[in-house]
């Protein structure tokens, strides 16, 4: 054990309430991409269609095949003694035209299997209704960008809480719609790679931010009896000024109420509405480029008062910090543009393998603090953050995701207790290896290792694994593992038993 007093120790105690779980997509896990009726969804398309978008040219038709593996992912969750799995549902698995005329029983049925399996297990399923895969059939009317689509997800999340509602009591509408907007419908990082870079991007979070509040406002119209949650999972980057000028430290503010305050304003302020910085920003951007009206779309009264506090938590994804710099506004509509700042990482700082994922973990404690105090003390639920390894790194010792874990709950902790932030949960994601969007299977960044050279898929533990759960029985970070100097010298578990085998079991 590392010299630390019994003072540091308690610092690092997790309240008794506090859960912990793991998170997955659908896309990234299930496989079975056309079985039992399932149709494409927009991801499934453009890796079949544009494999050259993808790395090494993969796809995820068969992932990690969880949708035949429900009894050894939830033992394996089991194992891990977390109190949730966080996972999203496939809407073109449940309804394959994307809209209501067929209900896909098959779809169905998959998806209270697992419930039910992990319901049978003590563990709490946390849905989420959307996490990017949208049905390719919506996708090819304009998918978020068409307003259409919103009465189409109501419709959908009107079947899923109809279907599932009695068995889930915490739902996710959205994951990170701000993220979805700006690299699926901006830029052409993500799919449905559309090059409409703020013009695209703003239609398609406007709409995204209204099919969210329809649905909190539907649940507690048609379904309150259920006694369930429904809130909303935002991209939350930390953007940390690149020097002490006034105009770099109003570059990040406007960074991240551009960014993070985009989907979060009109929800958790009284306003109901964007940013003011963002509305004149854009406005006046607009202006000076010969557009008739604003590129950012308005509300309407009853959408600003159907918006307005519409969440039961603030759902905060967490998966990087940026420096940012001021910038001279450019002539092209984009988002970057209109913010007027430059974000970048610094390459002296710890790196993951995903390049925009540095490991800065005061980065957390900063967007939670920020957050906290921006909107009020809202009750936060930390759906994902987590740690992305290489392809080849070690199977079972991985002491970059230790390190990880660790320093990154030392700031949970902090904000709790100095910050008095009200963080009810935290979620390590992804639960086991899968398919990393358009990075393919070139990035490793689950606590199980997935073969996926051996045709059963096997999972097996990683070290990181016997971490987490120890968090997870404790809720101490982390007396019998090196502490303090873990960040520095990469030691772990120095007091732990020692081991002659690769395959640790958790049990």
């Amino acid at each position: 054990m590392s010299a630390i007093t019994q003072y540091q120790y308690a610092r690092f105690q997790f309240p008794t309430l506090f859960k912990f779980g793991v998170g997955s997509a659908a896309y990234q896990i299930e496989g079975g991409s056309n079985d039992d009726g399932k149709t494409d969804s927009t991801w499934d398309y453009q890796s079949r269609t544009f494999p050259q978008k993808f790395k090494n040219g993969d796809n995820a038709d068969e992932a990690c095949n969880a949708y035949n593996k429900i009894t050894e992912d939830v033992r394996n969750l089991h194992a891990l003694s977390v109190d949730f799995y966080r996972f999203s549902l496939s809407w073109c698995r449940i309804l394959p035209t994307g809209i209501p005329c067929h209900i896909n029983p098959a779809g169905v049925n998959y998806y209270k299997k697992l419930i039910n399996e992990l319901n049978k297990n003590d563990i709490s399923a946390v849905v989420t209704l959307f996490h990017w895969d949208l049905p390719q059939s919506l996708e090819a009317l304009g998918g978020w960008t068409n307003a259409k689509t919103i009465d189409y997800f109501v419709e959908y999340a009107r079947i899923c809480f109809r279907e599932f509602g009695n068995s889930v009591k915490i739902w996710i509408t959205i994951d990170s719609p701000n993220h979805i907007a700006q690299f699926g419908y901006g830029d052409c990082r993500h799919a449905p790679f559309m090059d409409s870079d703020g013009i695209g991007s703003y239609m398609a979070a406007h709409n995204m931010l209204i099919a969210h509040a329809k649905v909190y406002r539907m649940y507690y119209d048609e379904f309150s009896m259920q006694q369930g949650s429904v809130g909303i999972a935002i991209d939350c980057p930390w953007y940390e000024p690149y020097s002490t000028s006034q105009e770099d430290a109003d570059a990040a503010g406007r960074m991240l109420e551009m960014y993070v305050g985009w989907i979060a304003h009109p929800i958790f302020t009284e306003s109901g509405d964007y940013p003011l910085v963002m509305r004149e920003r854009i406005d006046k951007n607009s202006t000076a480029q010969g557009f008739y009206t604003s590129r950012l779309p308005k509300f309407t009264i009853e959408e600003v008062n159907l918006l307005r506090g519409a969440t039961d938590f603030f759902g905060l994804n967490h998966f990087g910090a940026f420096y940012v710099t001021h910038a001279n506004i450019g002539l092209i509509p984009s988002n970057d543009n209109d913010t007027g700042a430059h974000y970048f990482v610094d390459q002296q700082w710890r790196q993951s393998a995903r390049p925009m994922q540095s490991v800065l973990p005061w980065g957390m404690f900063n967007i939670l603090r920020w957050v906290n105090e921006q909107y009020g003390r809202p009750l936060i639920f930390i759906t994902g953050n987590g740690y992305a390894g290489p392809a080849n790194e070690d199977e079972f010792n991985d002491t970059e995701r230790i390190a990880y874990i660790i320093d990154y709950l030392k700031e949970v902790a902090r904000a709790i207790t100095q910050c008095n932030c009200d963080i009810s949960a935290f979620t390590y994601y992804p639960f086991m290896d899968c398919f990393e969007w358009t990075d393919a299977y070139t990035i490793r960044s689950g606590l199980y290792h997935v073969n996926f050279k051996d045709p059963n898929l096997t999972r097996t533990a990683k070290r990181s694994a016997h971490v987490y759960k120890y968090v997870t029985n404790t809720h101490l970070l982390v007396p019998r593992f090196t502490d303090i100097s873990i960040s520095a010298d990469r030691k772990l578990m120095e007091q732990t038993e020692p081991t002659t085998s690769k395959a640790y079991k958790i049990d």
